[in-house]
């Protein structure tokens, strides 16, 4: 409904993406927010880096960083431990899930 405020909640829309590695399958994904003038620093190409995506809130000040990891070790070898940093994992992955079954 419009006008309608929701405390807490913030809107961002996605301002760009970096693709090093399409073809390699993510196996960490980390999220945290930066001030607006910090976040290119995000898409710099590091070795495990498979994407960036940079999503700018409606305000413009802080952006959320999305990237994508081949592992957890490169993530920690690029950036170190960053207490701001949340690390999610794939429950279950889709790909070659079928890979070397017969029927």
């Amino acid at each position: 409904m419009p006008g309608i405020e929701r405390p807490g909640l913030v809107r961002t829309r996605l301002a760009r993406s970096v693709v090093h590695d399409a073809r390699r399958p993510a196996g960490l994904f980390t999220v945290r927010t930066v001030a607006a003038g910090e976040a290119e620093a995000a898409t710099a190409p590091a070795p495990g880096l498979l994407a960036a995506h940079l999503h700018v809130t409606s305000d413009g000040e802080r952006t959320v960083v999305v990237t994508e990891w081949a592992d957890a070790a490169s993530q920690e070898a690029a950036t170190g431990s960053d207490a701001g940093v949340k690390r999610y994992t794939h429950a279950h992955s889709f790909v070659d899930d079928h890979a070397g079954r017969r029927s």
